[in-house]
């Protein structure tokens, strides 16, 4: 039976068990509503309280007409997933007869030592995928695991092994490129959100300073008595001359 856990007792016990099991709930409504329906025919398990069978058991109807399992592990670290995590899959896959492959999924960190999107086989040849999907919504990371379980269904030995070996480096050889174009966007992003920081930073030193001018205004007009009301509004509000603009104002006209 699937395992829940709410929000608040993630918050009231921020305990690395109950921040796992969230971001098990997570994967797993993701899956149900993003990836089960994709598929003929395609079942989850939540496999909670089962040694060896890692998170959850997918099995889908491929392209094929097969139906094929594949082993999903989450990961929701702080820090790197370990490689041990990595291998742990691994032996979880190669030990259950009927699984083809898997999937490492990190919420909320980096695999150590492995390529988002990386493609490798265990040691007794069965795929597994590695998603790193940090930062990304749910719609996008439901498309990313939704292409990883089509993969591994693709992937699947069936007698057809110089034809999977084909396949799979070809999918190694894309996927590297992916990553490439996706270091070249991380830099980009990156770049521009220190841009708009500049660009906030500016901003808030100068409603700083013009502020600042105003509240020098209002004592003007305070120490002078008051006035017509038009006229307080206009002194308190619009600088005289340019000459008393702060200099950040004046160098920004």
């Amino acid at each position: 039976f699937p395992v829940t856990i709410s929000y608040q007792e993630v918050v009231a016990t921020k305990s690395s068990h109950a921040i796992g099991k969230a971001g098990e709930l997570t994967i797993q409504e993701i899956i149900e509503s993003r990836v089960v329906p994709w598929f003929a025919s395609a079942t989850l398990v939540n496999m909670a309280g089962v040694p060896h069978a890692a998170d959850f058991h997918l099995t889908v109807r491929s392209h094929h007409g097969k139906l094929v399992k594949m082993l999903i592990d989450v990961k929701n670290y702080k820090d790197l997933v370990r490689l041990k995590e990595v291998q742990k899959l691994h032996a979880d896959i190669d030990n259950d007869p009927t699984a083809v492959g898997g999937i490492l999924i990190s919420l909320d960190s980096h695999i150590n030592g492995k390529a988002h999107f990386q493609v490798e086989k265990t040691p007794q040849r069965k795929s597994c995928i590695n998603l790193v999907l940090k930062g990304y919504g749910d719609d996008v990371r439901g498309d990313i695991i939704l292409w990883a379980a089509r993969v591994i269904s693709t992937l699947h030995p069936d007698g057809r092994i110089a034809e999977e070996d084909r396949l799979y480096d070809e999918v190694v050889l894309f996927i590297g490129e992916i990553n490439s174009s996706v270091r070249d966007a991380e830099t980009a992003v990156k770049a521009c959100m220190k841009a708009l920081e500049g660009a906030k930073a500016v901003r808030d030193g100068l409603v700083r300073r013009v502020t600042g001018f105003r509240m020098r205004a209002l004592e003007e007009v305070e120490e002078s008595g008051g006035g017509d009301s038009d006229d307080v509004i206009e002194h308190v509000t619009t600088p005289v001359g340019r000459s008393q603009l702060p200099d950040a104002v004046r160098d920004w006209e």
